[in-house]
């Protein structure tokens, strides 16, 4: 699997906001990992919020997240979350 074949999926509120692939992000996310790396550590479990497209809106305590990375349609990672 490559990553130019994933996509990734962004429900809020049981909502689906956002549904796009990889190849439409302005900074990939091998670019954004490296960026990260230079001034702090991730670690399993982490989320990543990199910025929306305009139109999603803002976010609010207790928003509920459901966030998907997807490879050829299926799931292959899942995580939910609240805006605190």
């Amino acid at each position: 699997m490559i990553i130019d074949e994933l996509e990734v999926e962004l429900f809020i509120n049981s909502m689906r906001m956002q549904l796009g692939s990889t190849t439409q992000m302005l900074y990939k996310p091998d670019v954004i990992l490296s960026e990260l790396n230079t001034y702090t550590h991730l670690e399993d479990g982490d989320i990543v919020m990199t910025g929306t497209p305009q139109g999603v809106g803002e976010i609010v305590a207790g928003d509920r997240f459901l966030g998907r990375i997807k490879h050829q349609g299926k799931a292959i990672i899942e995580v939910e979350w609240m805006a605190v």
